[in-house]
């Protein structure tokens, strides 16, 4: 009796544990790392609506700056798009997005005075972005473009999710994320290995896996913008597009776990025949 409750409450815990190390290890892995966010973001440039959604955060301080008028400004505007549609700016909107990300990594971190994830979002700072432009404009034959000034700022795609919150997860997931991992293997091990019917609780763990990744496929699936949300007046489908591709290997890893679990449970049921074909033959003897 007493096994069975310890193997039940070390099955519960390592499963509480498994819930929490699922986005643990997606932050840990995936968004803290700038290759790993770099390529989930960078190819985004290639998107038309991400594309106009930069090439307007990109011309209209350059308008506004140097006072230009409504001609001028949709001559800017014009090459900015065409610009923004070359190779040469797809190669500095990669660097500008993986040196934003690690400013970001580095104001979680308290290391240095980079932009932050959790307040200002997902960003991509101007200065590079502004200098990769400015050959683009000479060349199209515009009169400022040799007045144009150094971008400053940045340029935020969507929001982050609310600041203390956020700030405090990803801090958490970068310290504990695989300790985490590492704890919920080890208890539903336990688990398994203190019960005295082991093919039960391990079809029972395998369950209860299987029910974290359920839930947590359903959590990510059910809302399309995730943990984002949409910048002022800016298109909602940028969102959409950012958090389908941040959360992808975040679906990976949750289809990893469910497989865990489904081949724990099925374990646990070969062990548990077995187990009972042992003993039908010890008690005919």
């Amino acid at each position: 009796m007493l096994r069975g409750l310890l193997s039940l409450l070390l099955i519960l815990a390592g499963l509480a544990l498994t819930f929490v190390s699922i986005p643990s290890v997606w932050v840990d892995r995936d968004l803290l790392d700038t290759e790993q966010h770099t390529a989930a973001v960078a190819p985004l440039i290639e998107e038309p609506t991400v594309r106009d959604q930069v090439a307007d955060a990109i011309a209209t301080p350059i308008s506004q700056r140097l006072g230009l008028g409504s001609l001028l400004d949709r001559a800017l505007r014009e090459a900015t798009v065409r610009a923004v549609e070359t190779d040469a700016f797809a190669r500095a909107w990669t660097d500008a997005v993986r040196l934003s990300h690690q400013h970001a990594v580095e104001g979680l971190r308290d290391e240095g005075t980079g932009v932050n994830f959790a307040e200002d979002g997902v960003v991509v700072d101007r200065a590079a972005l502004v200098e990769a432009l400015r050959p683009r404009l000479a060349e199209a034959g515009l009169p400022f473009a040799d007045r144009i000034p150094p971008g400053e700022g940045s340029i935020v795609l969507a929001r982050g999710p609310e600041v203390a919150r956020a700030a405090t997860v990803a801090r958490l997931a970068d310290e504990w994320a695989t300790p985490i991992a590492v704890a919920a293997g080890l208890l539903l091990l336990l688990g398994v290995v203190v019960a005295r019917r082991r093919g039960l609780a391990l079809v029972v763990a395998g369950l209860g896996v299987l029910a974290v990744a359920g839930v947590w496929w359903w959590g990510i699936s059910s809302d399309a913008n995730g943990v984002l949300s949409v910048v002022d007046d800016q298109p909602a489908s940028t969102t959409v597009l950012l958090w389908d591709a941040l959360s992808d290997p975040l679906h990976d890893l949750v289809r990893s776990v469910a497989l865990g679990g489904g081949v724990m449970a099925a374990a646990g049921v070969v062990l548990a025949v077995v187990g009972g074909v042992r003993g039908q033959r010890t008690a005919d003897r």
